[in-house]
């Protein structure tokens, strides 16, 4: 995979295009798996998670969030891509088919 530069997107379509190509490199049969969230609901969930004091916890401000927003591509359907928008059930279904498919 090429390395990272200020020119690419890392939450763009062009590095989940390395990511893939660099998995099938060794066999793998890489998926999409998108989870869509309004940057509202994430900005709720991060003031939430950024006031626990546990070592685990990074805080994100919301100045960073609008930065990834800024630099993410949403999947595209030619990206064999799997949209999960809320059943974790179906989610599983539907790696299931993928991987029998």
């Amino acid at each position: 995979m090429p390395p990272f530069s200020a020119a690419r997107r890392p939450f763009g379509r062009s590095e989940r295009d390395d990511w893939r190509q660099a998995a099938r490199e060794v066999g793998g049969h890489p998926l999409v798996v998108y989870l869509p969230v309004s940057r509202d609901e994430l900005l709720r969930r991060l003031t939430e998670r950024n006031q626990r004091k546990d070592a685990n916890v990074l805080t994100v401000t919301p100045v960073a969030l609008d930065d990834f927003f800024d630099r993410f591509d949403v999947p595209a359907e030619d990206e064999d891509v799997i949209v999960c928008t809320g059943s974790v059930d179906r989610l599983l279904d539907a790696l299931i088919r993928q991987r029998q498919g």
